[in-house]
């Protein structure tokens, strides 16, 4: 039993974390939601950055994470050199995360072959598997909304390898324009893009049940 559940969890595990890693990388390219992230979020004023500059930004950095330039800098109100080092480590980042996605969603495929096997040979409940996978997600969304700050610092120093993400909204216009507010709201989008693969998880695992008896 315990088996069949750690299988059925993983599955929903791997299936999460590919939805989420094909996500999470094409945030950072939409143009038109940078600009919306920008307009609601950021504080560039004591930058001489306006709004109506927003959408210059929302453009060479969209561009920038699609790779179709090496220079996330608007001309006329350049990032320092070590943001722009960030942004490099930044897109890096994003790139291995596609890259995660598929590793998940190939790792998917044996798991749900083991899956499939073990319910052929005596059929069984999938909702303890999958209420094992909710317990372990409801976890992390509870540890990141009681304390977003902390997770959002222990996930950057995980991902990378310097400081340079820590910026001052002072002195340096990429965290002005781009506060923590907007990564909270950017992780609330994610969450939402999961929904409805957690609800498709969630019937399926539901009606289980009814064909959990052994096979004749």
């Amino acid at each position: 039993m315990i088996k069949r559940a750690l299988c059925v969890m993983t599955l929903c595990l791997l299936f999460t974390l590919w939805t989420a890693g094909s996500v999470i990388p094409s945030l950072a390219k939409d143009e038109k939601l940078l600009l919306s992230c920008f307009s609601r979020y950021a504080e560039t004023e004591i930058f001489g950055v306006k709004k109506s500059d927003y959408p210059l930004f929302s453009a060479q950095l969209s561009a920038f994470f699609r790779h179709e330039t090496d220079d996330p800098s608007v001309q006329a109100f350049p990032f320092h050199d070590y943001e722009v080092t960030h942004l490099f480590d930044v897109r890096h980042l994003m790139d291995g995360i596609r890259r995660f996605a598929f590793i998940c969603l190939a790792g998917a495929v044996p798991v749900l072959a083991c899956t499939v096997f073990l319910y052929r040979r005596r059929r069984f409940s999938l909702l303890p598997g999958f209420i094992a996978f909710l317990l372990l997600a409801a976890a992390v969304i509870l540890y990141a909304v009681l304390d977003f700050n902390r997770l959002f610092y222990l996930l950057h120093e995980l991902l990378f390898t310097n400081d340079l993400w820590l910026l001052n909204p002072q002195t340096d216009l990429l965290i002005a324009l781009m506060p923590e507010g907007m990564f909270m709201f950017l992780a609330r989008r994610v969450l939402y893009c999961l929904l409805p693969l957690l609800m498709l998880m969630g019937i399926i695992c539901g009606i289980s049940p009814k064909y959990a008896q052994p096979r004749q």
